[in-house]
C-alpha cells in the first residue's frame, strides 16, 4: 500500500527476526477507512434483520393476506439485504488487511542493509526500495578460484578435498 513513514524501528546493521516490525506506515487514513467498513456492515445488517422480519411476517400472512408481487418484492428485499452483509463484511476484511500492511515486517530472519527511507517519506508499491534485509541463515557464497590456485592446493589422483574458510568484512572467520 500507499502511504507516508510514521516510524522507523531498526537501523542499519541491525539482526532482526522473522515477523518483526521495521518500520510502520501512518494509519489515520487506513483505520477511518476500517471504522467506515464496520459501520457499514452494522447498517447492513440492521437492513438485512429488517427485511427478513418483513419477508417472515409476509409468509406467516399467506398468500390471501399478501399479493404475490409483494410477496415477490420482500423477497427480493431480503435476498438483497444479504448479499448486502456479505459485501459489507468483504469490505471490513479489505480494510483490515489494508490496516495490517501499514506494518512493515521482517519476511525471514537477517541483517539490515542499508534504509533508503526516512520518517515522513512518502512511498507506494511502485517506488524505491525502503530497505535491504539480507538472509545469513542459511548464508550462500559464490566465489571463483583461479585455475593456478586450484591446482596448487587439490591434486585429483589424491582424491582429496578442500575446506573454505570465508573471512568476513570485520576479518572474522565465518566459523560454519
Amino acid at each position: 500500500i500507499s502511504g507516508y513513514i510514521a516510524d522507523i524501528k531498526v537501523k542499519g546493521g541491525q539482526k532482526v527476526r522473522k515477523g518483526d516490525v521495521l518500520a510502520v506506515l501512518q494509519q489515520d487514513e487506513y483505520l477511518a477507512a476500517l471504522t467506515q467498513a464496520n459501520a457499514e456492515i452494522s447498517a447492513s445488517e440492521a437492513d438485512f434483520t429488517n427485511a427478513k422480519v418483513k419477508y417472515e411476517r409476509m409468509q406467516k400472512a399467506g398468500v390471501k393476506a399478501v399479493s404475490p408481487t409483494d410477496m415477490d418484492s420482500a423477497k427480493a428485499a431480503y435476498l438483497a439485504a444479504s448479499a448486502a452483509v456479505e459485501k459489507a463484511k468483504a469490505g471490513g476484511l479489505a480494510a483490515k488487511t489494508d490496516l495490517n500492511y501499514t506494518y512493515l515486517v521482517a519476511p525471514f530472519d537477517g541483517v539490515l542493509g542499508n534504509i533508503g527511507v526516512s520518517v515522513g517519506e512518502y512511498v507506494s508499491p511502485q517506488g524505491q526500495n525502503l530497505m535491504t534485509l539480507v538472509q545469513y541463515s542459511p548464508i550462500r557464497v559464490v566465489f571463483s578460484v583461479p585455475d593456478k590456485e586450484y591446482l596448487n592446493h587439490f591434486q585429483p589422483e589424491e582424491n582429496n578435498s578442500l575446506t573454505v574458510k570465508i573471512k568476513l568484512a570485520n576479518g572474522v572467520v565465518y566459523p560454519y
